[in-house]
């Protein structure tokens, strides 16, 4: 029996041992082969190893590059706009513009500063380029060549467009000619297309600026002067094609041919609509007038105030509020006097404030610099100012 068991012993011990021995057997023996393996390919892999790294790092600066390039020189979709149904603007990070055409389905124009919209019936926008100015063809996009020679071109007009040379202003027409050669120096004030700020045809008549005087006057299609350059700034026409004109704080009218119908000496003029006449204001008085220069009505304003005043009774011992027939009248910023009962002026409206302080007396406040300064007492009795 105790020899069974130890041949039973011996036995297992065997089994264990080759158990154990087995795996350290074949992982010597794999492990032989796997440098003999490695020794093969260790060169190739590390060739193959270093090229995967250096794609990576290529890819890598690439995609840098790339995003470096797209943040500063890339498209900016957001503020792309179209010019015509078929001209789309496609605009960059660097400020720069192209026009794409999308019927030839390519850009037709180089990188540009700027590229203006196209007015509605109008068959050219206008372009920048290195300081340069010129015209675009608004059906194909291309640049009429070679219009990208002005310092500033602007809008046409009646067939007329202003352009600007060596900081003279002349016009071309649609054929890009000169009709009117650039001697009109206007580098004295600034342009600004989106509020019609710049020089233009309307009615045959341009305003136009006098580099010599720094005052502006009017043009015709000749290059003439109509008006002369001695005013401090003419409006755009109003639906008359009149014009206001201004000159030392003072304004006056020029018709639709040019020719001064009041001189700017008046404090306001309001051209009225549908031929109605004007509205003026001078020396604290204000009224209407035809286009004829009739006048229809001699004593406007633009609003009025009532005025009242205390009274001692001398049965009650008290003061009372009476309401007085007389109202001020006020022009702009001053104020006159007036019967409230007849509309009858009493004074101009040149002063700041009238305050009644009897039945007939007022005490009128000069008007200086905005402020109210006491100036004297006013009596009807007397009657010492005059309308």
């Amino acid at each position: 029996m105790k020899r069974r068991i130890k041949q039973f012993l011996q036995l297992l011990l065997g089994v264990v041992t080759f158990a154990l021995m087995t795996p350290i057997a074949l992982g010597r023996l794999c492990w032989g082969k796997i440098v003999k393996l490695w020794r093969k390919v260790a060169r190739p892999l590390q060739i193959a190893l270093a090229a995967l790294v250096a794609m990576l790092t290529i890819f890598i600066a690439a995609m840098a590059v790339y995003a470096l390039y797209d943040v500063n020189f890339g498209r900016d979709r957001c503020k792309d706009y179209s010019i015509a149904p078929q001209l789309m603007v496609h605009t960059f990070n660097d400020g720069k513009c192209r026009i794409f055409n999308s019927q030839l389905d390519k850009y037709v124009t180089p990188r540009l500063d700027d590229i203006s919209t196209i007015e509605e019936g109008d068959s050219v926008a206008r372009f920048a380029i290195k300081r340069k100015s010129g015209y675009l063809n608004a059906y194909t996009g291309e640049i009429i060549v070679p219009t990208a020679t002005y310092d500033c071109c602007f809008r046409f007009s009646e067939g007329l467009a202003a352009v600007m040379e060596c900081g003279k202003i002349g016009f071309i027409d649609r054929t890009f000619n000169y009709v009117i050669e650039p001697k009109f120096d206007c580098r004295f004030y600034a342009f600004d297309c989106e509020y019609n700020q710049y020089p233009h045809f309307m009615g045959g008549l341009c305003v136009m600026g006098d580099g010599a005087t720094k005052k502006f006057g009017i043009i015709n299609t000749q290059g003439e002067w109509v008006v002369e350059p001695k005013y401090d700034n003419i409006d755009m026409p109003d639906i008359n094609q009149m014009r206001v004109i201004y000159k030392d704080d003072a304004v006056g009218v020029v018709s639709s041919r040019g020719e001064i119908i009041y001189q700017a000496d008046y404090e306001s003029i309001d051209i009225l609509d549908n031929d109605a006449g004007f509205v003026l204001t001078r020396a604290g008085r204000m009224w209407h007038e035809s286009l004829s220069g009739q006048v229809l009505e001699p004593f406007i304003f633009d609003s009025y105030r009532g005025l009242g005043y205390n009274e001692y009774d001398e049965k009650s011992g008290q003061e009372n509020y009476r309401v007085s027939r007389y109202s001020t009248y006020i022009i702009g910023e001053c104020v006159g006097l007036m019967d409230a009962t007849t509309y009858r002026p009493i004074t101009t409206a040149v002063y700041g404030n009238i305050e009644q302080i009897s039945a007939t007396q007022f005490l009128i406040y000069d008007n200086i610099l905005g402020c109210h300064y006491q100036k004297s007492i006013f009596d009807l009795r007397v009657g010492d100012t005059a309308y």
